[in-house]
């Protein structure tokens, strides 16, 4: 488990945040010598869009084709949808204001640790 923080400046649209933090995790991963993987999101249309194998025409396909291809250096990559009330620690994670990227390796930011233990009890009784 892990947490990362990268600021990717100013974009279009929430979908392409999204695309762009499916991006980022992958090669966080890749760099991080993981060979399996789920990536989770709060964003239907994104995940459905990088789970498709079809050819993606919308305005964030080079996103998606981006992530799509870096998920290949992995052994297993699933995409998983995650309703936004069993993901608030990645939007409290997201409008954190640090100077510079920050990641951290099997633990998490302090201010966050309450919010995943309820997360994580949420998520055990769906």
């Amino acid at each position: 488990m892990g947490a990362s923080f990268r600021s990717f400046g100013p974009v279009p649209s929430s979908f392409a945040a999204e695309a762009s933090a499916a991006i980022h995790a992958i090669d966080l991963l890749v760099d991080l010598g993981f060979s399996q993987a789920i990536i989770e999101g709060d964003s239907l249309t994104v995940i459905k869009k990088l789970m498709a194998k079809t050819k993606d025409l919308s305005d964030i396909c080079s996103l998606i084709w981006d992530a799509q291809s870096k998920a290949q250096n992995l052994l297993a990559c699933s995409f998983s949808f995650v309703p936004r009330m069993g993901n608030q620690a990645a939007h409290l994670l997201a409008s954190a204001d640090f100077e510079e990227d920050r990641f951290w390796a099997e633990d998490v930011p302090p201010s966050l640790g309450p919010l995943l233990t309820k997360e994580r009890c949420i998520s055990e009784r769906v």
